[in-house]
């Protein structure tokens, strides 16, 4: 976001007026990869409990059983 305020505040207003839009969305996807690309990936327990979640089949639930919600 910062980077979206200072690309925004530099571009003179009148001139090319969908410019700064433009480079602030570009300058976040740019600042996307490069956190996603400098970051470790999730384990593979991680990512395969992810994948049963999204297919609908209930977890495996650990011994100890959650605290309930007050």
């Amino acid at each position: 976001m910062a980077v979206d305020h200072a690309v925004i505040a530099a571009c003179p207003a009148g001139v090319l007026a969908h410019a700064p839009v433009l480079y602030g969305s570009l300058s976040s996807l740019a600042a996307c990869l490069a956190v996603s690309l400098m970051t470790r990936p999730a384990d593979a327990a991680v990512l395969a409990a992810w994948r049963e979640r999204l297919a609908g089949r209930p977890l495996e639930l650990a011994s100890e059983p959650a605290p309930a919600r007050q």
